[in-house]
């Protein structure tokens, strides 16, 4: 409907032509607009957030994740995301940090700005053979992670394996200005005791007294 009433301020002074060429130039801003629209849906988010993701009311990262659709952006404040189990990265999707909502959202590249981590609790798998994971890619493309730090905790049971990012199958996919710190693996486990060593060969025969 905006679209509409611009077009008749501006072609107005046409006269009969008027109703064609609004006709055309409606068409060409829907087209345009739904692609973009399509293409680039903005959320919006903060360590804080609870509200819808816009930009005046920012949500969570993980709602945010769960919500966005291929070609969504989700910006995120500054600030150190905690979250207590692995992230699964849908496809198509850029997250991108270095955003300060209290300066109107402004944008900078400065390294560890915006930092996700991945604690140490809720470990995968079985005792001896478990890990931490931040984020994990399965078979999923053309993502992109920018201006943001992934970092996970140390582990702190033997055995277990820790990973920022773990992909399989994955393709076209981008990390810009992206630091990925995996903490430390946990000690091996305890080795078992070795077999018994075998029987000694009898000793030689003294000599004569």
């Amino acid at each position: 409907m905006l679209i509409t009433f611009v077009n008749c301020e501006l072609f107005s002074i046409f006269g009969f032509m008027k109703t064609q060429r609004l006709l055309y130039l409606s068409i060409f801003f829907l087209v345009f607009n739904f692609g973009y629209a399509q293409q680039c849906n903005v959320i919006y988010v903060s360590t804080v957030g609870l509200g819808v993701g816009s930009v005046s009311d920012p949500t969570d990262l993980t709602t945010a994740i769960s919500v966005a659709n291929t070609g969504d952006v989700i910006r995120l404040d500054s600030g150190t995301y905690v979250f207590s189990n692995p992230i699964n990265i849908p496809s198509g999707i850029t997250i991108e940090g270095g955003f300060i909502e209290a300066e109107s959202w402004k944008k900078y590249s400065t390294a560890g700005l915006t930092t996700i981590y991945r604690n140490a609790s809720n470990l995968e798998g079985v005792q001896y053979n478990d890990r931490i994971v931040a984020f994990y890619g399965n078979t999923v493309s053309n993502f992109r992670f920018q201006d943001v730090t992934i970092k996970t905790a140390d582990a702190s049971t033997s055995g277990t394996s820790v990973y920022g990012v773990h992909l399989t199958n994955c393709s076209s996919y981008y990390f810009t200005r992206t630091q990925v710190v995996a903490g430390k693996g946990g000690d091996g486990r305890t080795g078992s005791g070795g077999a018994n060593g075998v029987p000694g060969s009898a000793g030689l025969i003294g000599g004569a007294g």
